[in-house]
């Protein structure tokens, strides 16, 4: 059976053009163009008309927030100066961030107006920033709502909205102060009870007694100081000579101006600290025992050398005597420490020292004697 379509020839060629509109800003998207037929257009039935967005409600919100920022930055260095389109953009980026945040609904489609989108675009941007990017994203702000009702189509009271959602993020501050006292309250107690168990302190408690001092000086101090400083709370007594003086005090510092100074805790601190500053320096002492009774700091002396001294350098005296060439120097950049680098050089120098002792004495063993009878 052939279909036939009925045509009324009566009415000449012609179309109608229906222009499609976002159902949130309101702005024109496409335009369908109808063919006249008999009777009247197509029907279009259940068209849902209230699915078609802009391609901006349909954006990641870190995309949103990019295209924003630059934005703001693009409109600051024209000064203001913005095209028809420019202004447009940037109130669709409003609006869309809203409906991000989940924040606004309106009974009508339409857009904040430019000289709101001016205003409070910055302010929005900083909000959204903290929301997606630092806050828990669990909390949720007052509902925005644009109504005819409200006479505020063009989002005319937008910045009494953001105050009260800057009250909402500063509470969440408090709120989140709150748990980190709460924590630093239960790692108190819980070292506390850990420390009290042993007369003795065993390894295992200092770890404990480490992410107390953490999390007081974690909200001060860059994470990077603190993980070098990890390694010489838990083991600067069994690598003094991986540390400096300079270290341990960087780190007395930092827990006085960081921690609870009146906590029990800090006794065992301040006695573990000071037992590693008192072996680094016994370490570096041993560095000081060739000079002590001299002027030459490598057992040139007047009076003599002591017996330690003697005992000190015969120990490179006898690695001199092998050598055919003195070592090169040693370079900071080949040691994981600057203690490391350190004892390094200071062998290398009282190395240097003997070397040119050795040859001195060997050629002047050579050289004839010049008062031998046997000399002409």
């Amino acid at each position: 059976m052939t279909d036939y379509q009925v045509l009324d020839l009566s009415v000449p060629d012609s179309q109608l053009t229906k222009v499609l509109h976002c159902s949130r800003s309101g702005l024109p998207l496409a335009t369908i163009n109808l063919c006249i037929v008999e009777g009247y257009g197509p029907f279009l039935e259940k068209f849902q008309e209230t699915a078609l967005l802009h391609p901006f409600y349909g954006m990641h919100q870190t995309v949103l927030l990019k295209k924003l920022e630059d934005s703001l930055t693009q409109a600051g260095m024209l000064e203001w100066e913005l095209s028809t389109q420019q202004q447009q953009r940037l109130q669709l980026l409003v609006s869309a961030l809203m409906w991000h945040l989940d924040s606004v609904k309106q009974d009508r489609p339409c857009l904040p107006s430019f000289q709101v989108a001016t205003g409070s675009a910055h302010r929005l941007l900083k909000l959204s920033t903290w929301f997606w990017h630092i806050s828990s994203q669990r909390l949720s702000f007052p509902r925005y709502s644009v109504s005819a009702r409200n006479s505020n189509l063009q989002w005319e009271n937008f910045s009494a909205w953001l105050d009260s959602a800057f009250e909402v993020k500063a509470q969440w501050a408090n709120k989140s102060r709150e748990l980190r006292k709460e924590a630093e309250l239960r790692q108190t107690q819980e070292t506390l009870d850990a420390l009290k168990k042993h007369h003795i302190y065993r390894r295992l408690d200092l770890r404990k007694v480490w992410k107390w001092i953490y999390i007081q000086c974690e909200w001060k101090i860059p994470a990077g100081r603190l993980t070098t400083w990890e390694p010489l709370f838990l083991e600067g007594d069994l690598k003094a000579h991986e540390w400096l003086a300079e270290d341990v005090h960087d780190l007395q510092n930092a827990i006085i101006d960081c921690c609870d100074l009146g906590n029990e805790i800090m006794y065992f601190i301040r006695e573990r600290l000071t037992s590693i500053l008192t072996l680094i320096r016994d370490y570096y002492g041993s560095f000081t025992l060739v000079g002590a009774s001299s002027k030459d700091t490598f057992g040139e002396s007047s009076h003599g050398p002591t017996e330690q001294e003697v005992e000190f350098l015969s120990n490179f005296d006898s690695k001199v005597e092998v050598l055919q060439t003195l070592p090169t120097e040693p370079q900071r950049k080949d040691f994981a420490t600057t203690a490391l680098f350190l004892k390094a050089q200071a062998n290398w120098n009282i190395t240097k020292r003997r070397w040119e002792l050795a040859q001195k004495r060997a050629q002047e063993q050579q050289q004839p004697d010049q008062d031998s009878p046997n000399s002409n």
